[in-house]
């Protein structure tokens, strides 16, 4: 891209601002979850809890959410069980799960539930496991599956995590959201996010990356991201840019830079 044609886009990119931001507001956007306020909410789910297996190693979180207790890692620990099971048997598990739980994680629909990962409680991968240690067996398999898609647009950390010992299921981690809003309209195209974030230096701990007209874009998505905080999350419906080892999440709604990443930290 030559000077002239990078003034041109910086133009055209200041006068579609300006006029978007004289766009009527969409008051459906973001959809938004709150905590639960209601006492006789949070203790509704905490009976129903109580009614499964689940009770023991899962909690509720203040937004009607389960996870995992607390060290439910350090509590396994000394459980004298003994799994021995497949591939296959664990998926089949996870999707009878899915039906019976299905109250607690906002969806029982076992058909669109996929397996992502199959381990340990230390994170060991299943194959692995069995080829390095063939003379026993784990007291529980965590089953890890794919995060949830709405209109095809993968949801970012949605993945449900279970706990499975030789009893069935015995802890849940995660959850899919009921309800996504997802504008018929992006305000900011793929070009118009990349050209927000043109000559800024974007950081992530130590690291920092500066975009310019050499950066050399890969593949983009449209995605969505729970943006999570103490008293709501808003379900932000973002492209994800990516660039060497960074990923960077910029809203399609209202161009705001919502995170950026250096994969290499992690």
């Amino acid at each position: 891209m030559n000077k002239r044609v990078y003034l041109l886009l910086i133009v055209a990119i200041i006068v579609t601002n300006s006029c978007k931001e004289d766009e009527l507001v969409d008051l459906n956007y973001p959809t938004t979850y709150q905590p639960l306020t209601r006492e006789s909410d949070f203790n509704n789910i905490l009976d129903q809890l109580e009614k499964t297996e689940l009770v023991n190693y899962t909690a509720i979180d203040t937004f009607g959410f389960p996870v995992f207790i607390t060290d439910i890692y350090d509590s396994l620990e000394n459980k004298e069980w003994s799994y021995k099971t497949t591939l296959e048997a664990l998926t089949a598990s996870t999707k009878k799960a899915v039906i019976e739980y299905g109250y607690f994680i906002n969806t029982a629909d076992s058909a669109s539930i996929d397996v992502l990962i199959v381990t340990t409680s230390k994170g060991i991968n299943f194959s692995q496991f069995l080829e390095s240690y063939s003379d026993s067996l784990p007291n529980v398999w965590k089953v890890v599956t794919q995060n949830q898609k709405v209109d095809g647009l993968e949801v970012i950390g949605s993945n449900l995590n279970f706990l499975f010992s030789p009893n069935g299921a015995i802890a849940i981690d995660g959850h899919w959201y009921s309800d996504v809003y997802i504008p018929a309209i992006d305000k900011y195209s793929e070009e118009e996010a990349k050209a927000l974030i043109l000559d800024k230096t974007l950081t992530d701990g130590n690291s920092s990356l500066t975009i310019d007209l050499a950066t050399n874009w890969q593949n983009s998505k449209k995605i969505i991201l729970p943006i999570k905080s103490s008293y709501k999350i808003e379900m932000r419906v973002c492209w994800v840019l990516h660039t060497d080892n960074w990923e960077i999440f910029i809203d399609s709604q209202t161009g705001e830079i919502h995170s950026s990443i250096d994969i290499g930290n992690y």
